[in-house]
């Protein structure tokens, strides 16, 4: 069969390794042009010229019905961060087939993996479904579990769905008839709703726990969570618990305990935390003579003080 994928992540370079270890052939891989493309990225077409398959940059692909008839497709790999419409999903001969990282029908919708981690989610599954007129709603052709643990931030969880998108596809190529297969999604649905900045801007009034799952489900390449210290927005990249020699329970959440070269330790609703920001991030802390340091243990605010004060935008 005649397989096109279109994706713009890693998983696109694993599901394409699959294909031609199946025998099939891989005709082109398309994505989106570089202004374009989300945070997590990798260049496809460096890949693609590699292995020696056409390559196509587009704006929407919605407009494009005539490189996708040209292509003559049997299987349209969909792994794409942006709505297909029916004349393009219908046009291959035999399915256009998405990818979503839960079990569906459990959480359809948007940012999966930012939620999972965000929620705590121990498990969950790569869904391969049969595209339809809906957003994630298409009859299930097979489900591949994953398994997650505390220790994995939004890069770790990313590399697992790559694998079992791998061994999924994989599955799935073994039998010709895989595709036809299909069966409904059965259980109750829900919508994942798209995350903003806002979801992503710490407040020491939260638990360690949230904090702590809150910076891993947004790291780089993602653009971080952000704390808010007076009218600076601070890029965090890690956060540790931190056991002091000192009773805590009548110390206000925002407090900070120490100041370190580039992170802060400061008490939230449950314990202290370690702050880590991204390229020295706190060098105005020591540096600015009314910085919160002056006071000896100075306060972090919840985040719409200083946006009310400071008129920041987020």
């Amino acid at each position: 069969m005649r397989f096109v994928i279109l994706g713009t992540m890693e998983c696109a370079k694993r599901l394409a390794r699959a294909i031609m270890e199946s025998q099939n052939e891989l005709v082109a891989m398309i994505s989106l042009k570089k202004e374009l493309l989300p945070n997590n990225s990798t260049d496809i077409k460096a890949f693609a010229q590699n292995i020696g398959v056409l390559y196509y940059e587009i704006e929407n692909i919605n407009d494009e019905e005539e490189l996708i008839r040209s292509l003559e497709i049997d299987v349209l790999v969909f792994v794409w961060p942006r709505i297909i419409k029916s004349h393009i999903y219908k046009l291959p001969k035999v399915i256009t087939f998405g990818i979503h990282s839960t079990k569906l029908p459990q959480n359809r919708g948007r940012h999966a993996l930012h939620w999972s981690k965000v929620l705590g989610l121990k498990e969950s599954a790569i869904s391969f479904f049969e595209i339809d007129e809906g957003i994630d709603t298409g009859k299930i052709l097979l489900q591949v579990l994953l398994k997650f643990d505390d220790k994995d931030d939004i890069n770790s969880m990313n590399a697992k769905v790559d694998d079992a998108m791998y061994e999924g596809l994989t599955e799935l190529l073994k039998n010709p008839l895989s595709f036809q297969n299909k069966r409904n999604q059965e259980g109750e649905a829900n919508y994942w709703r798209k995350r903003n900045m806002h979801d992503v801007l710490l407040d020491m009034r939260m638990s360690s726990h949230m904090i702590i799952n809150t910076i891993k489900s947004f790291t780089s390449p993602y653009p971080c969570a952000k704390l808010i210290i007076d009218n600076y927005i601070v890029d965090i990249v890690e956060a540790q618990r931190v056991l002091i020699d000192k009773e805590i329970v009548n110390m206000e959440h925002g407090k900070i305990y120490k100041i370190e070269n580039n992170a802060v330790l400061v008490k939230c609703e449950d314990c202290i935390v370690r702050l880590v920001s991204k390229e020295n991030g706190f060098a105005f802390l020591n540096a600015e003579e009314n910085s919160v340091s002056v006071a000896g243990g100075g306060y972090i605010y919840p985040p719409s003080y200083y946006i009310q004060k400071y008129r920041l935008e987020i």
